[in-house]
């Protein structure tokens, strides 16, 4: 490609003479030309600059010719003239001896084709390039070297390409790119070869429209979207309409509700309709809305107001088989449920995200009229708040003086129900006054003008003319109840100030207990909206509960009521909160039995070892009798007056205790009488211990002291009635002390083992 710079001048041949004389001292030469390629923009169908460059290293053979081809796209040689400039480049040649810049000119065309002249900055042609789109696919761009220089070796050199904009993307995902060199020692081959694929992508510019039907504030207004793509864009996945103000008016709607409509055109023409938009779910602040073509449901999309304004439209398209479009159209209308913003401008997003993950993002803005003052002011009251009961239930609705005239309100409860059943036409069913135009005075009454399925048809009455001022509309919903409400006309839209207090008497029900919300909008005579909103709660009402109740104690015994503790004899009130938040009030009557009196054991106390003995006491009858014994055994007389023991081995003490309970149950203090043990021969004189236990019975702990001069170890133990060591200890000491802790009230025996032994009896209160 040496013929697109000039060479001709004196400089060059002397330097294309140079060259070629030292290139004669090479014993061989080299081809490797290296090819690049760009495309400035990868969308599919779109237009582009084609650019390549074409160099070479010093030594290498000449380029005698190159052809450039691609698989796929095409020239528009349809849109060129003769003269036209559409390309320039820029290049050196020998080794940078030689430089310059130059534009691609068309100098002839035909269908298919285009000869373009290379032009130099002096508007001298300095060589000829092709391009022709090919009969199969894709372009070719030919350019052969006519410049004889007298040898065949580069001393380097580069070009580089520029053909502006008039290359047309393939539809495909990507186009193969090729050149083919052939050199000036061979010029029909074999030649240098060069390939590369570019990736292509889809466009994705979706376009839309977003218009309002009104532009003043706060008021009532359709919404119509314009939406379309050209054939052979990225397939759209979602798209997401913010606004920056105003809010749908979900509070109006019900399911089954018609808010809207519109028509499409989808698959490039191949299939084409209208439908509808049917709310198909409600919540305070969301409704999802279907678009239906019949009976069938074609797409759905929701609408959301924000917590702290604002609104927004979303909506997933449905997935086909591909990521491309054939073309596709659509129009809707939201008819009447946006209210305008109480601002001077309202802005809307619009967010775009295809298939493949591209996204286009359009702003819309509009300026609202002036602001207008429509602000009436709701008030709900409950007769009472019971659940599941019937109660009156008033509404007040009022305006300053000013404001623009209302001409409707809905209202929506999200709890509770209007029982209607026992009703018939023409009942009354409530009462209402108020004023208008500023200081007119009325009084209404509420009759029943039609009962329906789900509620009734309510009329409001003059008492003073019996004209019908407005009506209801009250319907039970799934959950909660809605009212709407009309106002008659009159000659202007302002209002001088006006009030109206409504009482519908006993027919809405409470529901379970709980909170619950209303909330709800009103529609002006010049279609102005003001929302509202509010709560209730509803709570199950309860009965105090009064209990008496009487205890007899035995004497020594306490009674514990909640956190009050009593041992004296006497009347009690203690009042406990329920979990309903009544109260429950507790008399309680409190006596004790007599003391029982502690009988007094008789026996002998200088025992013989292993001999039996007589024990009594003087005690009636139907008292419950325990003897217990320790070191010895009852042998007979258990649960009666007199028992009989046999006495363990001596020398040592025992001891006989009792302990009676009386017809009450209550219990007298134990009785004990100790017993000296004797051998019955070669008795020993030992010193015995002479344990003596300080309190006993004990509450809290005793101390126990015994005979131990010399400080010899004893192994003590301390033992319930049924024979189980509950304490186990040693000691050299003559004293010791026992806790309670958590020991168990009732009798215990204690036990020394050592030099001497002795069994003592402790009691636990």
């Amino acid at each position: 490609m040496k013929s697109i710079l000039q060479k001709n001048t004196n400089l060059n041949l002397a330097l294309a003479l140079i060259f070629s004389f030292f290139t004669l001292s090479l014993t061989a030469q080299d081809f490797s030309p290296e090819v690049s390629f760009n495309l400035d923009n990868s969308v599919m169908g779109e237009a582009t600059t084609f650019s390549f460059e074409i160099s070479q290293s010093e030594g290498e053979t000449d380029i005698a010719n190159s052809t450039i081809t691609t698989d796929g796209g095409s020239f528009d040689i349809a849109s060129l003239t003769v003269g036209d400039i559409v390309g320039s480049g820029s290049g050196f040649i020998g080794g940078g001896s030689s430089s310059g810049e130059f534009s691609l000119v068309v100098n002839a065309l035909t269908e298919n084709s285009a000869d373009l002249n290379v032009v130099d900055f002096n508007s001298e042609v300095i060589g000829m390039m092709n391009i022709s789109n090919s009969s199969n696919n894709g372009v070719s761009i030919y350019s052969s070297n006519t410049y004889e220089d007298g040898n065949n070796v580069t001393a380097g050199n580069n070009q580089q390409v520029e053909l502006a904009g008039i290359f047309i993307n393939p539809m495909s995902s990507f186009v193969t790119l090729s050149s083919s060199i052939f050199s000036e020692l061979d010029p029909n081959g074999p030649s240098a070869d060069y390939s590369t694929q570019w990736d292509l992508m889809a466009d994705f510019s979706p376009e839309v429209l977003v218009t309002l039907s009104s532009s003043e504030p706060s008021t009532f207004t359709d919404l119509t979207f314009s939406v379309s793509q050209d054939a052979g864009e990225e397939d759209m996945a979602s798209v997401t309409y913010a606004f920056d103000g105003g809010s749908f008016a979900i509070s109006s709607m019900t399911v089954g509700d018609v808010v809207g409509n519109g028509s499409g055109s989808f698959g490039g023409g191949f299939a084409s309709g209208d439908y509808s938009i049917v709310v198909d779910q409600v919540t305070a602040t969301t409704a999802v809305l279907n678009a239906v073509d019949g009976e069938n449901v074609i797409a759905t999309f929701s609408i959301v107001n924000y917590e702290d304004g604002g609104a927004e439209i979303s909506s997933t398209s449905p997935g086909d088989d591909n990521t491309t479009t054939a073309g596709n159209s659509n129009d809707f209308t939201l008819e009447g449920i946006f209210v305008t913003p109480d601002s001077d401008m309202l802005t809307m997003t619009a967010d775009f995200v295809s298939e493949i993950n591209l996204s286009q993002t359009n702003t819309f803005e509009v300026t609202l009229e002036e602001v207008v003052d429509f602000s009436p002011e709701l008030e709900v009251v409950f007769a009472n708040n019971d659940c599941n009961a019937a109660t009156d239930m008033t509404f007040t609705i009022s305006q300053d003086n000013g404001e623009i005239d209302m001409a409707s309100s809905i209202l929506t409860m999200t709890g509770g129900s209007f029982d209607f059943s026992s009703s018939e036409v023409g009942d009354l069913v409530g009462t209402g006054s108020g004023f208008y135009g500023g200081d007119n005075t009325f009084n209404l009454s509420l009759y029943v003008d039609e009962v329906t399925a789900t509620g009734a048809v309510i009329l409001a009455v003059n008492d003073d003319d019996e004209t019908q001022t407005s009506s209801f509309t009250i319907t039970n919903l799934a959950e909660g109840v809605q009212i709407s409400t009309t106002s008659p006309g009159d000659d202007n839209t302002t209002t001088l100030g006006n009030s109206t207090a409504v009482t519908l008497s006993g027919v809405f029900v409470n529901p379970n207990e709980g909170d619950y919300e209303f909330y709800g909008s009103f529609t002006s005579e010049l279609n102005n909206s003001s929302e509202f909103d509010g709560a209730y709660s509803v709570v199950c009402p309860c009965e105090d509960v009064e209990v008496s109740e009487a205890f007899t104690l035995c004497a020594g015994e306490t009674l514990t009521i909640g956190e009050n503790t009593y041992d004296e004899a006497g009347e009690y009130v203690n009042v406990y909160a329920l979990a309903s938040g009544c109260d429950s009030t507790v008399t309680t009557t409190l006596s004790f039995f007599d003391v029982v009196a502690t009988p007094t054991i008789s026996g002998e106390t200088n025992a013989t070892e292993n001999e039996s003995y007589d024990y009594n006491v003087d005690v009636e009858d139907e008292s419950t009798l325990q003897w217990g014994v320790v070191n010895g055994e009852v042998n007979s007389g258990q649960g009666t007056a007199t028992a009989n023991i046999t006495w363990g081995d001596g020398p040592s003490t025992g001891s006989v205790w009792f302990l009676l309970t009386d017809e009450n149950g209550c219990k007298a203090d134990t009785a004990f009488l100790d017993v000296t043990i004797s051998e019955t021969v070669g008795i020993t004189e030992n010193t015995l211990l002479g344990v003596n236990v300080y309190p006993n019975p004990f509450k809290e702990f005793t101390t126990v002291e015994f005979n131990n001069p010399n400080n010899d170890t004893y192994r003590i133990s301390l033992m319930d009635a049924r024979g189980r060591t509950v304490m186990n200890t040693s000691t050299q000491s003559s004293q010791l002390i026992i806790k309670k802790e958590n020991l168990k009230e009732g009798i215990y025996f204690l036990e020394f083992d050592g030099k001497n032994k002795s069994r003592q009896i402790v009691v636990i209160q």
